[in-house]
């Protein structure tokens, strides 16, 4: 059901975006809130799923005593503030593009679609889901250059771009993650 109502934000943003050239806010700040709340939801669920488990366990109290049950609550909203602080890094990193190239790079919209990302994908997902989503709009930018279809003062819109860069980050992102790694190493 969760992935239902994101992918239909996400596909109501994406065509949006391809024919209007924006990134409505009436679309994407409910599709904001609406992931964060089950982001908070799920991290208070899985607490409260550690302290059953312990606190029904016959070893929970000495469990409990020897601070078991505190790192298990402490991994959790580590967890979760790393979601957060990732989530606004790269919306402010979006930001940052946009002061920097005086708003020809990028709009308002993409922001909050970057924090969106950010909150959906999790770290690091996110920052892979982001980086496909500038190389898949560089690639298919280069391409419409090259075919002469667009020239370097036309206007591509990038939200749909990272929208893809989202569903390849959560369907294929930990095989890409582990085969980078293993290039890498």
């Amino acid at each position: 059901m969760y992935l239902c109502v994101v992918l239909s934000f996400y596909a109501a943003i994406l065509l949006t975006d391809l024919k209007h050239l924006i990134i409505p806010d009436k679309i994407v700040w409910p599709a904001i809130l609406f992931v964060l709340l089950y982001s908070v939801g799920i991290c208070l669920y899985r607490i409260y799923q550690i302290y059953t488990k312990v606190s029904e366990s016959p070893l929970g109290k000495y469990l409990i005593r020897v601070g078991y049950l505190r790192n298990q609550i402490l991994w959790e909203s580590k967890s979760f503030g790393l979601l957060i602080v990732s989530s606004v890094a790269i919306g402010l990193f979006f930001l940052l593009l946009i002061i920097i190239t005086k708003g020809r790079g990028m709009g308002g919209g993409d922001v909050k679609l970057g924090l969106l990302i950010g909150l959906f994908n999790g770290f690091p997902y996110n920052v892979l889901g982001v980086f496909l989503g500038f190389v898949a709009g560089s690639l298919v930018s280069i391409l419409l250059i090259v075919m002469k279809k667009k020239t370097m003062k036309d206007i591509v819109p990038f939200g749909p771009f990272l929208i893809v860069g989202s569903i390849i980050s959560l369907v294929w992102g930990r095989a890409i993650l582990n085969w980078y790694i293993g290039f890498m190493g």
